[in-house]
């Protein structure tokens, strides 16, 4: 039976040709990215990103490469693949699952996310405690599962584990905006208590706050600006170890963190 994973924002849109369509992820292992093609193929995929730069012209895409499927090649375009027939000029838009059951789609995307890491401004992050390991996270103020792994985060031992959060509340909610910026404002000795209040409405919040905390709006726009380049796809959306875990999953995050199941009396 698949394993349940806990993620707020799992539609991913995609814009081709006027073409809309979404689909919900499913967490998969990390796969290794794709490996170099030979240059005979190397030269098919060059005329075939020829081709669809000429044919879909609104397409706004990062790289393309070769597909498990012969003919067929993968289209990286923010935090999704597309598939593209050059040949027939046809785009594919959806996912790949092998025998298994596993998402080749996912594997891919987040391998490729996994490549960026060392691109994130990680000063730009509110950061709690200092250690050997290192959780990211980047968390929504009004998603219910980032809540749920907030709280359950809260239970875990991770006095040698610095971790770091970047928000991703969208335009048009000013009080998800506010609860992070009170929280990114917070002195270090209430910054984790503020961190939790971002999840809770009830806590209010003014955006007025940023004239006590200069630079925080600016602040908070990089991390809305990070997680688009990242190719973030699904909210919480954490990296531990260049391992990348899409959604909230308990399990996982135990084995990545090294800490063990909390057990209930």
């Amino acid at each position: 039976m698949r394993k349940r994973i806990l993620v707020c924002s799992a539609l991913v849109i995609a814009a081709a040709a006027g073409v809309v369509t979404s689909f919900a992820t499913t967490q998969a292992p990390l796969a290794p990215a794709p490996k170099p093609e030979p240059s005979a193929n190397a030269a098919w995929v060059q005329e075939a990103q020829t081709k669809l730069a000429a044919t879909f012209t609104h397409l706004k895409f990062e790289r393309v490469s070769a597909s498990d499927i012969p003919g067929v090649v993968e289209i990286y375009a923010g935090p999704r693949i597309i598939y593209y027939a050059p040949d027939q000029q046809i785009l594919i838009l959806g996912e790949m699952y092998d025998s298994g059951g596993t998402s080749i789609t996912e594997q891919r995307i987040a391998a490729y996310a996994a490549e960026k890491i060392p691109s994130l401004d990680k000063d730009a992050a509110l950061v709690i405690g200092e250690g050997s390991k290192e959780l990211i996270a980047f968390i929504d103020p009004d998603c219910g599962f980032c809540r749920k792994a907030m709280q359950w985060l809260s239970t875990q031992p991770l006095s040698d584990t610095r971790q770091l959060f970047y928000f991703m509340p969208t335009p048009g909610r000013p009080a998800a905006q506010a609860r992070a910026i009170r929280a990114l404002c917070a002195p270090q000795a209430e910054r984790v208590q503020a961190l939790q209040a971002v999840f809770h409405p009830d806590e209010g919040g003014d955006l007025n706050d940023i004239s006590q905390c200069p630079g925080v709006q600016a602040r908070l726009n990089r991390h809305a600006q990070m997680a688009q380049n990242l190719g973030v796809y699904a909210s919480p959306f954490f990296i531990i170890d260049k391992q990348i875990v899409a959604g909230f999953d308990a399990e996982r995050l135990q084995q990545l963190l090294g800490t063990s199941p909390i057990e209930s009396h």
